[in-house]
Formats: C-alpha cells, sequence, structure tokens
C-alpha cells in the first residue's frame, strides 16, 4: 500500500484562499498544492465536483464538563469530534459552572 496519494480537480478551500486544483499527500504530510499537479507512481482520486477541506469547526458542542461528564466529557467529547474530521469545537455554556470566566476555559 502506497504512503502517497495525489487528489485532482478538488475545489481546494483553505483559510486563506479557494480555488481548483490538485493536492498530493505524501506519509501524510501535504506535499504540494497547485494545479495540473503530476507525481509518477502515485494513487490519483479523481475529486471533480467534491470540495477538499482542511477540516471541520463545531460551532455546537455539548460536552458537559464541568458539571454532568456522565453525558459527555472533554476526553469522550474531543474523541468523537476528531473521529467526525473536527479539529476545532465550540464548547455551549450548558455546563455547571457555565463557563464565563478565564479559570473555567482554562479548565476545558
Amino acid at each position: 500500500m502506497s504512503a502517497s496519494i495525489l487528489i485532482k480537480n478538488a475545489r481546494v478551500i483553505g483559510a486563506i484562499r479557494e480555488g481548483f486544483g490538485d493536492l498530493y499527500v505524501h506519509e501524510g504530510t501535504i506535499w504540494a498544492v497547485g494545479e495540473h499537479l503530476k507525481i509518477p507512481g502515485v494513487p490519483v482520486i479523481d475529486a471533480a465536483g467534491r470540495a477538499l477541506l482542511p477540516s471541520f469547526v463545531d460551532l455546537h458542542a455539548h460536552f458537559r464538563d464541568p458539571g454532568y461528564p456522565n453525558k459527555e466529557d472533554i476526553r469522550s467529547g474531543s474523541m468523537a469530534a476528531a473521529k467526525g474530521g473536527y479539529t476545532a469545537v465550540s464548547v455551549m455554556a450548558n455546563t455547571d459552572p457555565v463557563c464565563d470566566k478565564p479559570e473555567i476555559a482554562c479548565y476545558i
């Protein structure tokens, strides 16, 4: 199994710019982003009609910790978010105490 892949013809969406192009990944690291990339011997995925994003952000997460870790805690919520492709979450204030002070935010 190859440790490299070339994704072609995708709508590439990044933090700074958006456009159509290709993405080359080698051993889990992005090595190149551009147009009409050619990497001999590497499997190619044609992503025409699809979007390629670095990750997702959940703007409505319920971790329930502090206060209700039996419903959801920081670890289980973070693991579930990561498994779903999320790299950032915005935790709702349904905790006890409510996350409205720097000390509580640092705990989370």
